[in-house]
């Protein structure tokens, strides 16, 4: 099981538009997903709130995240998708910790790179590799260019962007994501390349024909390293070694989908060291 946390000081950068996209995307494409909602907002959760798809699944943090992974381990999921509150927590602090790959959605602006700061302390303080995504990308223009050189003075910025697309918000608004929303549209093929590069950071085995013909988009050239074998081939209910998961504790159910408890319980975190992009 791979854990891959979108987290940032600065709020409105596209955490939760990422989690839904990618989350989605993973499932298309094979691999057994779920959610866990730590931010207070509960963004993520009222967005799976409205949808009738029983996949991915959304686990409760009760008591704890550490608590959740374990859910999801027992449950067979391939791959948990953590959303995380705009902070510099112990709360967020923990998720980094536990995580395979932090994302950092950043925007082209220079308020984004003066809100990175925090976030980039949390990652020096854990070996977990991390990634920046540029999302809300307007065009190509000169200020996406000066953000991206100066984020690549601190870690690796992923290739792959998603531009400033109205499918997010409709496709959001429906309980969908933009690839089920319109799996040919342009949003769709800004989220196949964003997972065909994210499944490779994380480490999850992905099917690109699954990605291509489902999701709607090939992936870039140029891609990442090599990615680690991966579990969560879905079984007929949509995931590795599970029945339904409305029946599992700490699984939210299509009765009562409200938001997360977000208690801020300790979990261990690794020592102070230099921050580890992918």
């Amino acid at each position: 099981m791979r854990v891959c946390v979108a987290a940032s000081r600065k709020g409105g950068v596209g955490k939760t538009n990422f989690c839904v996209q990618i989350g989605v995307a993973s499932e298309l494409a094979g691999v057994s997903t779920a959610y866990v909602d730590l931010d207070p907002m509960a963004g993520l959760s009222k967005w799976w709130a409205r949808r009738t798809a029983e996949t991915p699944i959304l686990v409760r943090p009760e008591p704890d995240l550490a608590t959740a992974l374990e859910v999801c381990r027992k449950l067979g999921i391939g791959l948990v998708v953590v959303d995380t509150p705009p902070a510099v927590s112990q709360l967020v602090a923990d998720a980094v910790a536990l995580a395979d790959l932090v994302v950092v959605p950043c925007q082209a602006s220079p308020d984004d790179l003066d809100g990175i700061e925090g976030t980039l302390e949390l990652l020096s303080a854990s070996d977990t590799k991390s990634v920046f995504v540029m999302s809300r990308v307007k065009s190509r223009a000169a200020m996406v260019v000066d953000v991206v050189t100066a984020l690549s003075h601190h870690g690796a910025v992923c290739p792959a962007m998603l531009a400033d697309r109205e499918d997010y918000k409709v496709s959001k608004i429906r309980g969908l994501s933009a690839s089920e929303f319109k799996p040919k549209g342009a949003a769709a093929n800004d989220v196949a390349a964003l997972w065909h590069q994210i499944a490779q950071y994380v480490g999850v085995e992905h099917g690109s024909a699954s990605v291509d013909q489902r999701v709607g988009a090939v992936g870039p050239e140029g891609n990442a390293s090599a990615p680690r074998s991966g579990r969560g081939a879905k079984s007929k209910d949509g995931a590795a070694g599970r029945s339904s998961g409305a029946k599992r504790a700490g699984v939210a159910s299509r009765a009562g989908k409200g938001a997360p408890a977000t208690g801020d319980r300790a979990v261990k975190t690794a020592g102070r060291r230099p921050a580890r992009p992918v």
